[in-house]
Protein backbone atom coordinates (compact mmCIF):
# COMPACT_ATOMS: atom_id res chain seq x y z
CA UNK A 1 0.00 0.00 0.00
CA UNK A 2 1.23 3.14 -1.15
CA UNK A 3 0.29 6.54 0.58
CA UNK A 4 -0.53 9.29 -1.74
CA UNK A 5 0.46 12.77 -1.32
CA UNK A 6 -0.87 15.62 -2.93
CA UNK A 7 1.25 17.96 -4.23
CA UNK A 8 -0.56 21.30 -2.80
CA UNK A 9 -2.74 20.40 0.22
CA UNK A 10 -5.30 22.15 1.54
CA UNK A 11 -5.12 23.45 5.19
CA UNK A 12 -8.36 25.30 6.03
CA UNK A 13 -7.61 29.35 6.75
CA UNK A 14 -9.70 29.37 10.05
CA UNK A 15 -7.32 26.19 11.29
CA UNK A 16 -3.98 28.28 10.39
CA UNK A 17 -5.42 31.79 11.83
CA UNK A 18 -6.49 29.96 14.85
CA UNK A 19 -3.01 28.24 15.27
CA UNK A 20 -1.53 31.85 14.57
CA UNK A 21 -3.68 32.89 17.66
CA UNK A 22 -2.67 30.45 19.85
CA UNK A 23 1.11 31.11 19.08
CA UNK A 24 0.37 35.05 20.17
CA UNK A 25 -1.14 33.55 22.84
CA UNK A 26 1.83 31.34 24.39
CA UNK A 27 4.10 33.93 23.24
CA UNK A 28 2.55 36.68 25.40
CA UNK A 29 2.51 34.14 27.86
CA UNK A 30 6.20 34.00 27.92
CA UNK A 31 6.19 30.28 26.87
CA UNK A 32 8.18 31.70 23.81
CA UNK A 33 9.98 27.94 22.47
CA UNK A 34 6.11 26.72 22.33
CA UNK A 35 5.16 29.78 20.47
CA UNK A 36 8.38 28.77 18.34
CA UNK A 37 7.24 25.15 18.04
CA UNK A 38 3.67 26.11 16.71
CA UNK A 39 5.08 28.50 14.53
CA UNK A 40 6.85 26.47 12.70
CA UNK A 41 4.18 24.12 12.58
CA UNK A 42 2.30 26.61 10.37
CA UNK A 43 5.04 28.07 8.53
CA UNK A 44 5.71 24.16 7.21
CA UNK A 45 1.85 23.85 6.62
CA UNK A 46 1.93 27.10 5.02
CA UNK A 47 4.81 26.57 2.80
CA UNK A 48 3.48 22.82 1.41
CA UNK A 49 0.56 24.62 0.13
CA UNK A 50 2.54 26.93 -1.81
CA UNK A 51 -0.40 29.51 -1.02
CA UNK A 52 1.03 32.04 1.28
CA UNK A 53 -1.37 34.70 -0.12
CA UNK A 54 -4.68 32.22 0.95
CA UNK A 55 -3.46 32.51 4.60
CA UNK A 56 -2.66 36.44 5.11
CA UNK A 57 -3.53 37.76 7.85
CA UNK A 58 -4.58 40.54 7.06
CA UNK A 59 -7.37 40.19 4.37
CA UNK A 60 -8.40 43.96 4.26
CA UNK A 61 -5.32 45.61 3.57
CA UNK A 62 -2.57 47.12 5.87
CA UNK A 63 -1.85 50.83 6.36
CA UNK A 64 1.44 51.26 4.27
CA UNK A 65 3.11 53.33 7.74
CA UNK A 66 2.32 50.90 10.18
CA UNK A 67 1.31 47.33 8.87
CA UNK A 68 -1.80 47.60 10.66
CA UNK A 69 -5.98 48.46 9.72
CA UNK A 70 -7.99 50.07 12.17
CA UNK A 71 -11.35 49.46 10.74
CA UNK A 72 -13.41 48.80 7.82
CA UNK A 73 -15.60 52.30 6.57
CA UNK A 74 -18.59 52.02 4.48
CA UNK A 75 -19.35 55.17 2.57
CA UNK A 76 -22.31 54.80 0.16
CA UNK A 77 -21.85 51.48 -1.12
CA UNK A 78 -18.11 51.65 -1.31
CA UNK A 79 -16.15 50.06 1.40
CA UNK A 80 -12.56 51.22 2.21
CA UNK A 81 -9.97 50.45 4.98
CA UNK A 82 -8.98 52.98 6.95
CA UNK A 83 -5.87 53.76 9.95
CA UNK A 84 -6.66 56.62 12.06
CA UNK A 85 -3.25 56.84 13.46
CA UNK A 86 -1.90 58.09 10.07
CA UNK A 87 -4.96 59.14 8.38
CA UNK A 88 -4.88 57.19 5.80
CA UNK A 89 -7.15 54.51 3.41
CA UNK A 90 -7.55 52.53 0.69
CA UNK A 91 -9.93 51.39 -1.67
CA UNK A 92 -11.63 47.88 -0.96
CA UNK A 93 -14.75 47.46 -3.52
CA UNK A 94 -18.44 48.02 -3.84
CA UNK A 95 -21.07 46.32 -1.91
CA UNK A 96 -23.26 45.53 -4.07
CA UNK A 97 -26.39 44.05 -1.25
CA UNK A 98 -28.43 46.75 0.67
CA UNK A 99 -27.12 47.82 3.99
CA UNK A 100 -28.20 46.15 7.04
CA UNK A 101 -27.57 48.50 9.50
CA UNK A 102 -29.95 50.80 11.52
CA UNK A 103 -28.71 53.82 12.90
CA UNK A 104 -28.04 51.96 16.49
CA UNK A 105 -25.79 49.39 15.08
CA UNK A 106 -23.43 51.99 12.76
CA UNK A 107 -20.51 54.29 13.71
CA UNK A 108 -21.17 58.16 13.40
CA UNK A 109 -18.41 60.08 11.31
CA UNK A 110 -18.45 63.12 10.87
CA UNK A 111 -19.58 64.17 6.90
CA UNK A 112 -17.07 64.00 4.60
CA UNK A 113 -14.40 62.09 6.89
CA UNK A 114 -12.11 60.62 4.38
CA UNK A 115 -11.57 64.26 2.94
CA UNK A 116 -9.09 65.33 5.44
CA UNK A 117 -7.40 61.64 4.86
CA UNK A 118 -5.20 60.36 2.18
CA UNK A 119 -5.99 57.70 -0.02
CA UNK A 120 -2.86 54.92 -0.33
CA UNK A 121 -3.03 53.06 -3.48
CA UNK A 122 -4.36 49.58 -3.60
CA UNK A 123 -0.69 48.83 -4.42
CA UNK A 124 0.78 49.88 -1.56
CA UNK A 125 -1.96 48.56 0.72
CA UNK A 126 -2.20 44.82 -0.49
CA UNK A 127 0.67 42.58 -1.31
CA UNK A 128 2.37 42.42 -4.67
CA UNK A 129 2.82 38.42 -4.60
CA UNK A 130 2.61 35.33 -2.70
CA UNK A 131 6.66 36.32 -1.85
CA UNK A 132 5.63 39.44 -0.26
CA UNK A 133 3.37 37.47 2.78
CA UNK A 134 5.19 35.96 5.22
CA UNK A 135 4.20 31.85 5.29
CA UNK A 136 4.79 32.05 9.38
CA UNK A 137 2.80 34.96 10.52
CA UNK A 138 1.01 35.85 7.46
CA UNK A 139 1.61 39.32 7.57
CA UNK A 140 3.47 41.46 5.20
CA UNK A 141 4.43 44.53 6.80
CA UNK A 142 5.35 44.13 10.66
CA UNK A 143 5.96 40.35 11.45
CA UNK A 144 4.25 39.11 14.78
CA UNK A 145 6.64 38.88 17.33
CA UNK A 146 6.78 35.10 17.37
CA UNK A 147 7.31 34.76 13.73
CA UNK A 148 10.13 32.61 12.60
CA UNK A 149 11.17 34.43 9.93
CA UNK A 150 11.67 37.81 12.43
CA UNK A 151 13.70 35.55 14.55
CA UNK A 152 15.91 33.79 12.16
CA UNK A 153 16.23 37.49 10.64
CA UNK A 154 17.60 38.93 14.51
CA UNK A 155 19.74 35.97 14.49
CA UNK A 156 21.56 36.32 11.59
CA UNK A 157 22.04 40.24 11.84
CA UNK A 158 23.61 39.50 15.48
CA UNK A 159 26.22 37.03 14.02
CA UNK A 160 26.81 39.55 11.28
CA UNK A 161 27.44 42.11 13.55
CA UNK A 162 31.09 42.37 15.30
CA UNK A 163 31.29 42.42 19.01
CA UNK A 164 32.06 45.90 20.61
CA UNK A 165 33.98 46.02 23.89
CA UNK A 166 32.59 48.45 26.18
Amino acid sequence: MSLHFYPNPIVPAEVIGQMRRIADAFYEEGATGTAYLLASIVMGLVQATGRASFYADTPFGVCPFCGEYEELLKVDDKNYGVCHEHRVYWYLGRSYLPSQNTPDESLVYPPNLLNTYVQAPTSQAFPKGIGDICPCCGRFHIHAPWCLYLREKQQSLNATLPDIAV
